[in-house]
């Protein structure tokens, strides 16, 4: 069996793919901060997109829209913002969820560009 980091890297890397495959720039990947790791970063139309990534096999620990808590929320906002102050210039950005479920090798991809709209 996979550990976790593994599969998780599995999961960003699918997503990674649809993405670019959809015009997004990947700019960065697993970027830590102080409130919590930043699984992507990517680019699309002058837009920074700070996504979160979820891969799951099963439901057994809830949906993958389930996984993205109001804590999970407020660091992925507090990780934006850090990142984002280390820079030199404005960026409007969003803060984005992509989850994976995979089922019999079946893959359904779920892609909310912006989780406060």
């Amino acid at each position: 069996m996979a550990n976790k980091r593994h599969v998780g890297y599995i999961g960003e890397e699918k997503a990674r793919l649809y993405l670019e495959q959809r015009g997004f720039q990947i700019v960065s990947q697993n970027v830590y901060t102080p409130y919590g790791e930043i699984d992507l970063i990517g680019r699309k139309h002058q837009m920074l997109y700070f996504i979160e990534v979820k891969y799951r096999r099963s439901e057994r620990y809830g949906t993958l829209r389930e996984s993205i808590t109001p804590l999970k929320l407020n660091r992925m906002k507090k990780s934006a913002h850090y990142f984002l102050s280390l820079q030199d210039d404005f960026t409007p950005f969003r803060i984005s969820f992509f989850g994976i479920f995979e089922d019999k090798h079946i893959l359904t991809f779920d892609f909310v560009e912006d989780v406060f709209a």
